[in-house]
């Protein structure tokens, strides 16, 4: 009878055990998985084409000028993750020009991007202030432009879950040094240069 007690004890001691291999295994199998394959990432943001929409010029006092002007930023967005990202309706891209924040605008709404994919996006930012500037000294008819130095920030809110276990919840910025030329009556992107991508 003791004997047999014995060997009940031994069995459910080594089914326990059993047990806790098989769910350390599973364990280490899924942290395995989560690392190598399906840990969420931050999306990638590029924007590789500027453009102007609008410029209008209005006399202020002599030898200044009013600007306002509009600008069309080409948004590239690289979803690395195994799951679809869902662009949040809160993402944004706005003008600084100088200390100070000049213009926004939110991106197009409910866009999907799906699993290891890329889209591109059209975000129009207009000035919501003019700015004053002296164009006294610019001829457009010899192409000559008075460069105004701004900066565009591009903020990419979004989240992705992959098999249905791994979420993310992302927060991504893109700075980008534009040189607007300003002339008399038209203006044009000179030059812009942008670092990369980083995580809020």
């Amino acid at each position: 009878m003791e004997e047999c007690e014995h060997h009940r004890r031994h069995r459910r001691k080594k089914g326990w055990l059993i047990c806790v291999c098989v769910t350390i295994a599973i364990i280490i199998l899924l942290l395995i998985l989560y690392f190598a394959a399906y840990k969420p990432k931050d999306p990638s943001v590029q924007m590789p084409y500027i453009s102007m929409t609008s410029y209008n010029v209005g006399t202020t006092a002599p030898s200044f000028s009013a600007i306002t002007f509009g600008l069309n930023l080409q948004v590239s967005i690289y979803n690395p993750n195994k799951g679809d990202f869902q662009l949040e309706n809160t993402s944004t891209a706005s003008l600084q020009y100088g200390a100070a924040w000049v213009g926004a605008s939110l991106f197009p709404s409910s866009n999907v991007i799906p699993s290891q994919s890329a889209i591109s996006l059209a975000v129009h930012v207009d000035l919501q202030r003019p700015l004053t500037v002296n164009l006294t000294a610019t001829d457009t008819n010899v192409g000559n432009y008075l460069p105004l130095p701004i900066s565009s920030l591009v903020n990419v809110i979004g989240h992705s879950t992959s098999v249905g276990m791994f979420s993310i919840h992302s927060n991504v910025l893109l700075l980008c040094n534009i040189d607007v030329g300003l002339g008399k009556a038209t203006a044009s992107i000179i030059s812009f240069a942008c670092g990369k991508s980083y995580s809020a």
